[in-house]
């Protein structure tokens, strides 16, 4: 078993619900924010490593989330999550906004989503 698919069958078993909430105005003031729909995530701190990374990337983000792609029913990966995305926990206080999203191995066919996650400053 290789890590991606190691991290794949595992999130299963770590995961909490989070409501989705994304801006519905038609602009970066309006801030709206309506429900979307839920995704399950599994969450963990951003664990110390040396490598190279871009600015803007994970460096800025404090939580990282896995999460396994979904499908439509003819087999198309359909996208769930988006960058700027507020994901507050069903069943405690804590609210998430997505800052980063990556596909591994790639984002045209990923195996596993991660997510850079920041704590957000309001509660839905």
């Amino acid at each position: 078993m290789d890590v991606i698919d190691y991290f794949s069958t595992s999130i299963g078993d770590q995961t909490y619900t989070f409501d989705i909430y994304r801006n519905t105005g038609d602009n970066s003031y309006n801030d709206d924010m309506e429900k979307v729909g839920e995704v399950e995530v599994s969450i963990s701190d951003v664990s110390s490593q040396s490598d190279t990374t871009v600015e803007g990337s994970d460096e800025s983000v404090t939580y990282k989330g896995l999460l396994n792609p979904q499908y439509d029913m003819n087999g198309n990966l359909s996208e769930v999550v988006f960058v700027n995305d507020e994901l507050p926990l069903q069943s405690g206080p804590k609210n998430y906004v997505v800052k980063t999203k990556d596909g591994h191995p790639n984002d045209i066919d990923p195996d596993i989503w991660e997510l850079g996650l920041d704590r957000a400053n309001r509660s839905n």
